[in-house]
């Protein structure tokens, strides 16, 4: 969805071991907002199901929402709307090691 900024999908088996996936091409498609309460789940399964680099799930993950984030060697912060920042660590093997939200005070 990501690589053509789609808003959704419908996935449906098309055969034994085939899916097929409809991308919905319709600027009035609402877009699923950051959802801090749900932000490490979220991370979490998209890494299990994507499988490749972990920090470049999370990168593109806040850059696809457009939250600014910057990043230091095991670590990737982002700030979230209304003010909460996201703080992403990774072990010494490039995988997701903790989420923590900050709420604003």
């Amino acid at each position: 969805m990501g690589v053509v900024r789609a808003a959704g999908y419908i996935g449906v088996s098309a055969g034994p071991g085939t899916r097929v996936y409809f991308l919905p091409d319709d600027p009035r498609v609402p877009r699923t907002a950051l959802d801090p309460v749900a932000l490490a789940r979220t991370l979490l399964s998209a890494t299990g199901l994507i499988g490749r680099s972990p920090r470049r799930l999370v990168t593109g993950y806040f850059e696809h929402h457009g939250a600014p984030c910057r990043e230091s060697e095991h670590q990737v912060v982002a700030g979230l709307p209304g003010g909460d920042a996201a703080e992403v660590d990774f072990d010494s093997l490039g995988r997701i090691a903790a989420v923590r939200v900050t709420a604003r005070r």
